[in-house]
């Protein structure tokens, strides 16, 4: 990755040492790219949400369609404020 970058969500963090090849994907795919820039969580909103679309869908509570709705029903300060540069 470019930059590093953390991720918080409620009681779950997530760094970009933490990313697979399949989070990459599943990233890509919810953007509809195979760019390598879109796929940055900097790149913008969509690249963010999404990015908190699949970690979320990795976790315990969440499925794919759970964790769209977490993300996008949450306030957008949320999203904005769940990225930050890797502690």
């Amino acid at each position: 990755m470019k930059n590093s970058w953390q991720i918080k969500w409620d009681d779950h963090t997530w760094t970009d040492e933490d990313v697979l090849g399949a989070h990459l994907v599943a990233v890509a795919d919810l953007l509809g790219t195979d760019s390598w820039t879109a796929v940055s969580p900097w790149t913008g909103i969509k690249a963010l949400a999404a990015w908190c679309v699949v970690l979320l869908s990795i976790t315990e509570e969440h499925d794919l369609d759970s964790a769209l709705t977490a993300v996008y029903g949450a306030p957008g300060t949320k999203v904005v404020g769940s990225l930050s540069t890797r502690d």
